[in-house]
C-alpha cells in the first residue's frame, strides 16, 4: 500500500492573519472545507492553510537520490530530457510531461534515472528553458 502525502505552500490565512509559515512548503494530510461565512473554499495541508494551486500529491516513488517525487515536481533525465514535469493523467496515471514535443511517458518506467531538480511553482524557468 502506498503512502498518501501531500505538499503545499502556506499562504495568508482566510481571516487575514499571517501564519508563521507563509511562503514555506508543508507536507502531510490534505483537507478542504467550505467556509460559509467568507463564502470560500479553504485548503489545508498538515493543518496549515495552503494555496490550492501549489498542492501536489506524493506519487509513491523516489527519484535516483531517494527524494520523494510529488506531482508538480520537475525532473531531469539527462541531456535529452533536461526538464520534465511530473503530473497525473486521467486521474491516476503518473506521467512525465515533455513540453519540448508535448509528449508524456509513464513515470515508473524511468524513475531510477530521474533526479528532481525543482518544482513548477518555485522554478518555472527550468521548463521554459527546455521548450
Amino acid at each position: 500500500m502506498r503512502e498518501i502525502e501531500f505538499r503545499g505552500r502556506c499562504c495568508e490565512l482566510a481571516n487575514g492573519e499571517a501564519s508563521e509559515k507563509v511562503g514555506q512548503w508543508v507536507r502531510g494530510n490534505f483537507s478542504s472545507y467550505y467556509w460559509a461565512f467568507k463564502g470560500m473554499q479553504i485548503y489545508k495541508v498538515d493543518g496549515y492553510e495552503v494555496d490550492p494551486k501549489t498542492v501536489g500529491q506524493y506519487t509513491g516513488l523516489l527519484d535516483s537520490n531517494g527524494a520523494k517525487v510529488f506531482a508538480g515536481d520537475i525532473g531531469c533525465l539527462g541531456k535529452e530530457y533536461p526538464a520534465v514535469e511530473i503530473a497525473y493523467r486521467d486521474g491516476s496515471n503518473i506521467v512525465m510531461l515533455n513540453r519540448k514535443d508535448d509528449s508524456y511517458s509513464p513515470l515508473h518506467c524511468c524513475i531510477k534515472y530521474l533526479t528532481v531538480i525543482g518544482n513548477i511553482h518555485d522554478n518555472p524557468e527550468l521548463l521554459e528553458a527546455s521548450e
